[in-house]
């Protein structure tokens, strides 16, 4: 990536400062996710595609470690990736519209399923 450029990731969107991108590795100790749930997120669609170094290998910003730590809080409080994905749709204000239906409060429903699972 060239010093500067622009791009944009689902929490937001700057200019990437220069020598600020890390790898997985060091992403994982940070958000305290593993490589893996990393690689996982990304495919399941809740994280964005990762920019790639000139070896081919995966980095991220600052944004991207604050993204994987949010959905992994929201995972360990019972949330589905769906209801993260609607979760970030209201964070990055796409336009009020979450792709998941909430009750009155969002957590309700993750709690009644927590609540189920552990019956």
């Amino acid at each position: 990536m060239i010093a500067g450029e622009k791009y944009s990731s689902n929490f937001g969107s700057a200019a990437a400062p220069a020598g600020r991108e890390v790898p997985i590795g060091i992403v994982a100790v940070r958000s305290g996710c593993g490589i893996e749930t990393i690689r996982f997120y990304e495919k399941a669609g809740v994280l964005p595609r990762a920019r790639r170094a000139e070896n081919g290998r995966r980095v991220y910003d600052n944004r991207d470690v604050a993204r994987i730590t949010f959905i992994r809080r929201a995972r360990e409080l019972g949330f589905s990736l769906s209801e993260v994905r609607g979760l970030l749709a209201l964070a990055e204000g796409n336009g009020g519209k979450p792709p998941v239906k909430f009750t009155s409060d969002p957590t309700s429903l993750s709690l009644k399923q927590s609540e189920h699972e552990t019956a």
